[in-house]
């Protein structure tokens, strides 16, 4: 089974599903999936260098919704880094580490990620880094922004807000492929 995890970075709006497996078969169809549950339009596509990414399927489909498409770099995880973070921060800890091959798991994952995303998307506070200050001893450390709900992190939340509610209750958000 392999978690699909997308994450837009300037405000950490996460969407996951799982997928029966890696093939590129899978992440084809999950991709207007997930495209319908974000509130807003996706700019690009960062992803890893795994197979089930850098394929002419995928490539097509981003150029088709002039989509930029960009990959890590080899050995270089931080190249991903905010999918990374998501990896431990919601498929670690919400579908754990086990493996998951039956049709009936995989539907109850997804629908698991149903709701794990209404409550990081719309309820649970994050804070982003601003900037950088200097401590009493000359250390340069980070500074945090005010401890607001990932909704709250963009410009114009208002449409946006009532769009994600909306997706959020939507009960195709809920289907997955395979």
């Amino acid at each position: 089974m392999l978690h699909h995890v997308v994450v837009r970075s300037n405000t950490g709006w996460t969407e996951n599903i799982a997928l029966r497996n890696g093939a590129h078969r899978w992440v084809l169809e999950a991709m207007p999936i997930i495209e319908t549950r974000l509130p807003f339009r996706p700019t690009g596509i960062d992803s890893d260098n795994g197979g089930e990414f850098i394929n002419e399927a995928i490539i097509s489909w981003a150029q088709e919704r002039d989509l930029f498409f960009t990959r890590s770099r080899p050995y270089h995880s931080n190249d991903s880094a905010h999918v990374e973070q998501k990896n431990g921060d919601v498929v670690r800890r919400h579908a754990f580490h086990y493996r998951c091959d039956a049709a009936t798991e995989l539907r109850l994952l997804n629908e698991l990620y149903t709701l794990v995303r209404v409550r990081l998307n719309l309820f649970t506070g994050t804070t982003k880094a601003i900037g950088y200050r200097t401590n009493r001893n000359g250390k340069s450390v980070r500074v945090y922004d005010k401890r607001r709900a990932e909704i709250e992190h963009r410009d114009n939340v208002g449409d946006e807000a009532q769009d994600a509610a909306e997706l959020a209750d939507d009960p195709k958000s809920a289907q997955c492929p395979g």
